[in-house]
């Protein structure tokens, strides 16, 4: 179980627009997850978050952590990776772009700057995530404690 719906990918990071949450498969949920979210968190928390989410019984501040800044991270890391996935599809014929007889089809230009903000949005999230965890250090003892891909620097609220 991913730690965040594609209903909720929707609700928190698209801003207009009518997507099908079934067009954000689960996969790229759990892909954008784990270079993002696993990677920011120690692997011992991960695996807790993980685990209480599924069950839905949560301890301490993790749900805090989860709703506040995880899930709102991890949207628009998944809106990244989506914007490219939906702009390009892949067919018997090839990569295609998609095209609508009433709009015009974004630049690649524009889909790199939109799939930048994404991230950088969701950059933002993780660095108020690390905030909150060291405002509550007695909350999260595992975050120092696991076998974790080292979080960069913070500067200006972004993860360097």
């Amino acid at each position: 179980m991913n730690l965040i719906t594609a209903s909720e990918v929707i609700n928190l990071s698209i801003n207009q627009g009518n997507i099908d949450a079934e067009l954000i498969k689960e996969n790229i949920i759990k892909v954008a997850e784990l270079e993002n979210i696993k990677s920011f968190l120690t692997d011992d928390l991960y695996k807790k978050i993980s685990d209480e989410n599924k069950t839905g019984s949560f301890t301490g501040k993790n749900k805090e952590l989860l709703d506040n800044y995880l899930k709102p991270s991890l949207a628009y890391f998944v809106k990244s990776k989506f914007i490219l996935e939906n702009g390009i599809r892949t067919t018997n014929s090839g990569s295609m772009v998609n095209e609508s007889e009433v709009a015009r089809s974004a630049t690649r230009g524009e889909r790199a700057d939109q799939i930048e903000e994404a991230k950088l949005n969701g950059k933002t999230f993780l660095g108020e995530a690390r905030k909150f965890i060291d405002d509550n250090k007695d909350d999260f003892p595992d975050f120092e404690i696991g076998e974790s891909v080292k979080v960069g620097k913070l500067r200006g609220g972004i993860i360097i």
